[in-house]
């Protein structure tokens, strides 16, 4: 009977979610490499990280607990970067910089409660293109 609530517990206590070459969980750090992909073609922040990113963050197992977002990456999906960045501001998580953090991951970054920049990393920003139509609106805004 014990054996059978261990494998339960086993069960039930696995992660529920894909594995991702571009996530490790050390401790309370969650490392997310974009650079490191699962399909040599695609090497950037996906919305398909988003769910993983959210089964990490939201793990209610006590030794779980995330606390950091280290980031590694070029670039992606605004919108994938965006739905991060919420899960970060909403949970309140620090993040921290490591390599190159570029584009996209640079409103991940934003996002954290306490941000740091590790020995070495770079941030990169850039202008986004606007449609003619946010264009026209944001010169009416200002």
């Amino acid at each position: 009977m014990k054996y059978l609530f261990l494998i339960i517990f086993l069960c039930l206590g696995s992660q529920s979610f894909a594995e991702s070459k571009k996530f490790e969980r050390v401790r309370s750090v969650l490392i997310y490499n974009s650079n490191i992909s699962d399909d040599e073609n695609v090497s950037q922040i996906t919305t398909e990280d988003v769910e993983i990113f959210r089964s990490y963050i939201e793990d209610k197992r006590p030794w779980k607990k995330i606390w950091t977002i280290r980031l590694t990456s070029h670039g992606g999906s605004e919108q994938a970067a965006h739905l991060i960045s919420e899960l970060i501001l909403k949970h309140k998580l620090d993040t921290q910089a490591s390599g190159m953090c570029a584009s996209a991951c640079t409103h991940i970054f934003i996002a954290g409660k306490i941000r740091r920049l590790m020995q070495g990393a770079q941030l990169a920003f850039h202008p986004h293109a606007l449609s003619d139509n946010a264009r026209e609106e944001t010169k009416r805004m200002f």
